[in-house]
C-alpha cells in the first residue's frame, strides 16, 4: 500500500473533524468530548498533513515560490510565532492569566472582599457581571 493512499484520506478526515469541532467551539458549543476529539483530532491532522507534504514535495515546493504561496506561507508563520512566543502583560494568554489571578488571591490574605469570591474570567460574561453590579448598587435603573 503507498503512503499517498494513506496521507490524503487521513488528511482529508482530519481536518473535516477539526473544522467542525473548532466551529462548534468557536460559536460556543462545548459538549462533553468536543474539545478532547478535537485536540486528538488535531494531532492526526497534523500527521496526515506531514505525510501529505512528504508525498507531494516538489508541487509542495513550486506553490511557495509563487508569490502568493510565499505571502501566505510568511503571514502564517508570522502569525504562528506571535501566537508561541510570550507577548502582552501576561505573558502566555489565558494560562498566565488565570496564574495571575492566582497570585492575587494568595495575596489577599483572605480578606472576603478580595478576588477569592468572584469570576476569574469576568470578560467571559459582561452582561451577567453588570446585573450583578446593578443589584450591589441597589436595584436596576429604570428608565
Amino acid at each position: 500500500m503507498k503512503l499517498r493512499s494513506i496521507a490524503s484520506p487521513l488528511t482529508i478526515a482530519a481536518f473535516i473533524s477539526v473544522a467542525v469541532t473548532g466551529l462548534l467551539m468557536f460559536f460556543g458549543y462545548h459538549g462533553s468530548l468536543i474539545r478532547l476529539v478535537h485536540e486528538w483530532a488535531s494531532l492526526i491532522f497534523v500527521v496526515g498533513a506531514v505525510l501529505h507534504i512528504a508525498c507531494n514535495w516538489k508541487p509542495m515546493l513550486a506553490y511557495c515560490k509563487r508569490p502568493v504561496g510565499a505571502v501566505l506561507l510568511v503571514i502564517f508563520l508570522v502569525a504562528t510565532l506571535v501566537a508561541i512566543f510570550p507577548n502582552g502583560e501576561f505573558g502566555w494568554g489565558n494560562r498566565s492569566r488565570r496564574n495571575h489571578d492566582e497570585q492575587a488571591v494568595r495575596q489577599s490574605n483572605g480578606n472576603r472582599n478580595s478576588i477569592q469570591n468572584r469570576s476569574f474570567h469576568v470578560e467571559s460574561n459582561p452582561r451577567l457581571h453588570a446585573r450583578k453590579r446593578q443589584r450591589r448598587a441597589g436595584g436596576r435603573n429604570r428608565r
